[in-house]
């Protein structure tokens, strides 16, 4: 058995989940988990009356298992029944402050977090009188980051504590165990602060659109620190003028050589997104056909979130801080997007902010909603 297996299997033990003694067939039951054993060998066969024990990764017996019933499929075995301890559990985080029948949950405010933390939701619990902080693992290497970081903060808050409610993995669907277990312990009245899990195939590029000085590359550095703060995923910012420097400098700026020096940034940060970070650019990228074949770069090796920083354009110009729009006014410089040179905003953008209205910090707050929601985050 294994990660979020082993967890089911450590709560079972302890009682902790109302009505559920042991495991039960796919279907038959609306809380206990199922439990489904792979064939270990030719002659191998569960049955009803086998007693079956359970091991950890490191091979360690934790438990026997009183077979009720067995539904022999391909590759191995459904089986219900009852476990009966052979040792207490070592796996996991958090030994010692993880959920069990000693815990009392009432007398104080309670709330569940997933990673990232929601730190709105930590700090209105942080007002209260004794708040409980619970990790709610996923299984994954962020359980450990999660637990540390909600114990750092009960340090810093008086009265408060952090405990660690495990990983759990085949109850049925629609029954939210944890929640069922903190109501047993007293916490049936607790703030569900929980994110849903990132989707974690892949990387994401975050590509904002918009004309120059519409904010874009605001919001990206904005972006970028924000990730760097709180996110689950590495972040790189991939600046337009040191791209241009280090991947485009033998290229000069006709239409062909523009296009030319934004494929090769849709194929860096396709790269960058592969091994599972966000990669960040913010181009100019005027054209929906370029926008196109930026995408068809990305999107077999990353998820592309397109942004489209909007803004009129004469606001563009009041941030005209290299003079640009002045120079493209007065013929000193040609085909400069929105004077001589047309730009097509994104029909397909995933994100929309309107940098005129928008502040900065509003602007990268809808980029992370769509994010999260997006399990991407």
């Amino acid at each position: 058995m294994e990660g979020p297996e082993l967890e089911t299997l450590e709560v079972l033990l302890a009682g902790l989940v109302p009505g559920a003694h042991g495991y039960s067939l796919p279907g038959t039951s609306e809380v206990e988990p199922s439990l489904f054993l792979p064939r270990s060998g030719a002659d191998a066969k569960v049955a009803a009356g086998a007693v079956v024990v359970l091991h950890d990764l490191q091979n360690t017996p934790l438990a026997e298992l009183h077979v009720a019933e067995a539904d022999a499929t391909e590759g191995g075995w459904w089986v219900s029944g009852e476990p009966y301890a052979l040792r207490p559990p070592g796996h996991g985080p958090a030994r010692g402050a993880r959920l069990s029948r000693g815990v009392n949950l009432r007398g104080g405010a309670v709330g569940l977090f997933t990673w990232p933390v929601d730190l709105p939701g930590l700090l209105r619990l942080a007002r209260t009188d004794h708040p409980t902080l619970i990790a709610q693992g996923r299984g994954e290497r962020e359980d450990a980051e999660l637990y540390a970081a909600l114990a750092g903060a009960a340090a810093e808050i008086p009265g408060a504590r952090a405990l660690y409610a495990p990983a759990l993995a085949a109850f049925p669907p629609g029954f939210d165990v944890t929640a069922a277990i903190l109501g047993s312990l007293g916490g049936a009245e607790f703030s569900d602060l929980r994110r849903p899990a990132p989707d974690r195939t892949g990387g994401i590029v975050v590509l904002f659109t918009g004309l120059s000085g519409s904010g874009k590359s605001t919001l990206a550095h904005a972006l970028a620190d924000a990730l760097a703060r709180h996110g689950t995923r590495p972040a790189v910012l991939l600046d337009g003028d040191d791209v241009r420097r280090a991947l485009a400098g033998d290229l000069g700026f006709s239409a062909a050589d523009r296009e030319t020096n934004l494929l090769r940034q849709a194929w860096v940060a396709a790269r960058v997104a592969q091994g599972g970070a966000v990669a960040i650019c913010a181009p100019i990228a005027p054209f929906a056909s370029t926008r196109a074949r930026m995408r068809e770069l990305i999107e077999p090796h990353a998820r592309l979130v397109l942004v489209y920083a909007d803004a009129p354009l004469h606001v563009a110009e009041t941030r005209d801080r290299k003079g640009l729009y002045a120079k493209a006014r007065a013929g000193l410089i040609t085909d400069f997007t929105g004077i001589d040179s047309p730009y097509e905003p994104p029909q397909d953008a995933d994100v929309v902010v309107n940098t005129a209205v928008s502040s900065v910090a509003e602007g990268v707050k809808d980029i992370l909603d769509f994010l999260v929601t997006h399990r991407l985050l």
